[in-house]
Formats: C-alpha cells, structure tokens, sequence
C-alpha cells in the first residue's frame, strides 16, 4: 500500500528529513543570536545611563558648590554694605567666597639643623589656604603656626609657636616652582624626643571664620648623638692637638747617596719582599742596552722563486713613451 504525500505526512526520503533538520537548527541559531544581541545592547545602554548619571552627579555636586560661592560673596557684600567689613577689592571679596580649608604641603614642610648639633632645631613650614576642589586660593588673614611634641614625658607638649598678623603673613607669601602659599621658619624651643611632630596651622580670615590644618613631620631628635654600647665617644675638636712639626726637610743628596749605595741586583737588599726568595738564586739579566747585539743573519735568496708581476703585466716601471697612458 502507498503512502500519501500531501500536507501533514511525513516526507519519503532522507534528503527531506536532513533539510528539515537543518532549517529548523538554522532558526534557533538565529534565535539565539538575536536575544544576545538584545543583553548587549541593554548593557550598553545600561553602561551609557550610569556614565550620565555620573556626569549629572558631579554637574549637581559643582553648582552647588558654586552656588555656596556666590552666597559666601553675597554675604560679605552685605558686610560691607552694613558697614561691618571694610571695603575690599573684588579679588578679595571672590577669594574670601572661595576658600574653604587650609593645608600644609608636605614635600615642602620638613626639619632643619641649623645650629651645627646633631638633630633638627627648627621647621621649615609651607602652608596654603585651598577651595573646595583642592586648589590654591590666594588669601591672607591672621595666621598662627604650633608645634607639638607627643614624645616627650608628659605627654603632648608644645615645643614651638609662632602667630603673624594679616600684614606679617602677606609678607609671607611665596610663588614658587612647586606651590605658593605661606613660607616661615619655626623654631623649636625643646629639642623633640622622638622622630616625629605634630604640626597645627590656623588661618583667621577677615570675615571672622577660621581654618585649620594637621601634620605630622618626621624630624631627626637629638637623642640619636650618643655613641653606641662599646664605642668611643669621638673627641671634640677643641680638645685635639695639632701632630708635632717635622725637624726638617731631609736635603735630597742624602736621598741620592742612600740609593747609590743600594745595590738592586742583591736580592737581599730589595725594597719590596721576592714572590720568589724559596727558588734558588739565578743571574740576573743584563738590561737590553747592555746585552751583545746579535750579528746579521744572511739568507740566500731561493733562484726558483718567480718575480712578484710577470712580464707580461704593465707596471708603471715599464713604461716607455709608447705606452704610457695619456689623458684623453
């Protein structure tokens, strides 16, 4: 009995059932492309939201900034209206508006030996007033610097102190390579017990408010001058003596007349010891001007060794009037 071949049968042949197979592989292969294409392009649009939201992020967080500026400005401008604060410059007034901290530098802040005593007597103080980003505000105002010592016995004490009014700290001001800001020199008063110091700055502005700055300073104590167990102390300078003069110079036909009396082929008078005293004693050598020159060796010259150039090659030494060569 045969089979029908219409709608709904199964197909006859093989080749029918490979290509079946192989469309409906085809269509869940494209299938699957198609939906991982889709997680790509949400995660791109996922990374792209989040590079907006950041964005927007720091936009917000920059107006506001600039929006509490422009209140700080108001503010002193309405001091002044009133007549609480003088009247200042509009570079003044914007610095004042922009700072908001005050920070040391510290490559530029660091101990100092300047008394010629082992361990550091004073500090070198780089401080600056900065905004809210960080950066340097150009602004002076009453400053005071401290130092505090955490190592010695009774605990935190202050071994240095210096304040400066606004027209001693403008005196201050440095521009530097590096940085710019206030530049002083702070001597200690104790010398520190240990390696480290704790720096305290304060800036009051014309306005009323203040800003404050920590940093702590490794410094070299002079604690680390003794000497070591077992070793001697090195003897101050003043109590050295100066070594005793020679008599007198020794003239130099002494010199001449002790080396003609030494005999250099005696290896018993040799300055210097012999690598070689245990082998046995030869001659010496007589030195090259002193040795026989050697008579003149008179070697034949071989008759069946053949000239350097055959007759036949051209040498200049054979060239006659014929045929030397002319400039054409």
């Amino acid at each position: 009995m045969q089979r029908l071949t219409g709608t709904g049968m199964f197909p006859r042949s093989s080749r029918e059932r490979v290509a079946i197979r192989l469309c409906l592989g085809l269509t869940f292969i494209a299938l699957g492309c198609a939906s991982r294409g889709d997680v790509d392009l949400l995660e791109a649009r996922l990374r792209n939201q989040e590079l907006q939201l950041r964005k927007a992020e720091q936009r917000a967080t920059q107006l506001a900034s600039q929006l509490e500026e422009a209140q700080q400005q108001q503010d002193l401008l309405r001091s002044q209206i009133a007549g609480q604060l003088p009247a200042l410059p509009a570079e003044t007034t914007q610095a004042l508006a922009a700072a908001t901290g005050l920070k040391f530098h510290t490559l530029l802040t660091a101990g100092q030996d300047r008394d010629g005593v082992a361990g550091d007597d004073q500090l070198h103080v780089f401080l600056f007033p900065h905004d809210a980003d960080g950066e340097l505000v150009k602004l002076t105002g009453n400053l005071e610097v401290e130092v505090f010592d955490p190592s010695q016995p009774g605990g935190m004490q202050r071994i240095g102190h210096k304040q400066y009014t606004a027209e001693e700290a403008r005196k201050l001001w440095h521009n530097g390579f590096l940085s710019s800001g206030f530049q002083t020199e702070l001597p200690l008063e104790a010398p520190p017990s240990g390696t480290k110091l704790v720096l305290h700055g304060r800036l009051t502005t014309i306005d009323g408010r203040q800003f404050d700055a920590s940093h702590t300073v490794s410094v070299v104590s002079r604690s680390g001058n003794y000497s070591l167990d077992g070793m001697i102390p090195p003897q101050p300078l003043a109590d050295r003596k100066p070594l005793d003069e020679p008599s007198g110079i020794v003239p130099a036909r002494f010199a001449e007349e002790g080396r003609s009396s030494l005999n250099i082929n005696d290896p018993t008078e040799r300055l210097v010891p012999d690598p070689y005293a245990d082998r046995p004693a030869s001659a010496p050598l007589p030195f090259p001007s002193e040795r026989p020159a050697a008579p003149p060796v008179d070697r034949p010259v071989s008759r069946s060794q053949s000239p350097p150039f055959p007759q036949a090659t051209p040498i200049s030494d054979r060239w006659t009037d014929e045929t030397i060569p002319a400039w054409r």
